[in-house]
Order: structure tokens, then C-alpha cells, then sequence
């Protein structure tokens, strides 16, 4: 199951010193680019399953669940009005905004566009001793002012480089644990479904109730 992040020397929990940030309170994740006019399959919502925040924001939302864990509530809006008059019809959302609130009063923000540029990713965590910034290129950490830089460490060139090593290796000589499995990603995934499901509602989802929905083992999620 695509992961790179789970691959990357840099993005591993000894490199990132997790501990020395204290507790999460916010984080803010965004991903822009601007797509050619013609989505093609993309913009079907029937074959796609979903549009930007599905393909283009999936990695930001595992991430942060990975760092702050499942949150209690999700609310989110969407449209696909940014390119109106266009040549190409679709339904899928082009553009979409995420709020999620976690046990303690933490809160994080995402949002999402592929209408639009410069090509930008990035997640931020603000904690009570310090600041991780993940972007596509480095990985850097300041401290609660956010003005002295304490760390900084180049990502790996090619994000695909590191799954592509590990599927063959496995092949090999299986694993007695793979970096990435398909339950791992559950917790990723009920906050997407949470979040498609508050679009529909206007109201915040509980991404736990998305787990008593189908009869999943919330606390089995990440075995």
C-alpha cells in the first residue's frame, strides 16, 4: 500500500525527535497545483471516488493522523466551481477546506486545490516546545517563536524511490513486519470518509463512527 513517508529516513520517528516538540495544539496542511483543464477520469466522481482531496490530499491526512492521532471530529466543505465555463465538464470537488478537532482541544486545518498554482505541499505542526514543517523538499524544526531554525534535513529526491526498494526487497525475502499495511491505512481513510460524508451534511463527522459504520475494530486500526 503506497506510503513513502513510511520508507523515508527522514520522515522516521528517531529522525523527527517527536518527544522534543511536546504536545501537538495545531497543525496546518495545504496542497495546490494547477492540473491540466481536461481531468479526464478524474473529474467522473463515479470512477475517480472522489477529486482533489482524494488524490492529491490523501498523504497530508495519513500524516497527520500518523503525528496527532484519529480526531474526534472532522468538518469540511468543498466546491468545483473555480473553473467555470470550461471546455471539460466534471463533478468531482476541485477545491476543498478540512477542520479537525482532537481529544485535548487540538486543531488542524487542511485544504486542498488543483486548480491553481504554484505547486505547493506542506504540513505544519505547532507544539507547546517547538514547530515541524514537512514540505516536499526538507523537513525542518524551529522552535516555539519560530525564528530560530534548531534543525533542518533534506527529503529524498524521488518519494517513490523508497516503496519501490521496499516492494522488491519483499518480494525477495518477506518481511516479519511491512512498513504499510492495508489496516494501517483505516484511521486515514475514516477521515476522508468523514470528511466527503460532512461535505453531504454540513455538519462535523466522527471519523470513529465511520469504524462502527462498517463493523471495524477502531483500536485494531493500526495493527
Amino acid at each position: 500500500v503506497a506510503r513513502d513517508w513510511a520508507d523515508e529516513p527522514a520522515l522516521q520517528e528517531e529522525a523527527l525527535e517527536l518527544d522534543s516538540f511536546g504536545r501537538w495544539f495545531l497543525a496546518r496542511g495545504q496542497v495546490q497545483l494547477c492540473w491540466e483543464e481536461n481531468f479526464d477520469w478524474r473529474g467522473d466522481v463515479r470512477q475517480a471516488g472522489g477529486g482533489v482531496l482524494l488524490h492529491q490530499g490523501y498523504e497530508l491526512i495519513d500524516l497527520l493522523v500518523q503525528l496527532m492521532g484519529l480526531p474526534d471530529s472532522v468538518y469540511s466543505a468543498m466546491a468545483n466551481v473555480s473553473r467555470p465555463g470550461g471546455r471539460y465538464s466534471y463533478d468531482t470537488e476541485d477545491t476543498a477546506a478540512v477542520i479537525c478537532r482532537f481529544t485535548g482541544g487540538a486543531v488542524a486545518t487542511l485544504h486542498a486545490c488543483w486548480t491553481v498554482g504554484p505547486d505547493n505541499w506542506s504540513l505544519e505542526l505547532f507544539g507547546t516546545q517547538g514547530t515541524l514543517i514537512i514540505e516536499r523538499e526538507q523537513v525542518v524544526t524551529r522552535d516555539r517563536s519560530g525564528l530560530v531554525q534548531s534543525q533542518r534535513q533534506t527529503r529524498g529526491g524521488d518519494p517513490l524511490a523508497g516503496q519501490i526498494e521496499s516492494f522488491l526487497a519483499a518480494l525477495g525475502n518477506p518481511p516479519p513486519r511491512f512498513s504499510s499495511t492495508l489496516r494501517q491505512h483505516l484511521p486515514a481513510m475514516a477521515v476522508m470518509q468523514a470528511a466527503y460524508l460532512s461535505a453531504r451534511t454540513g455538519q462535523p463527522e466522527s471519523p470513529s463512527r465511520i469504524f462502527e459504520m462498517h463493523d471495524i475494530n477502531e483500536t485494531s486500526a493500526n495493527g
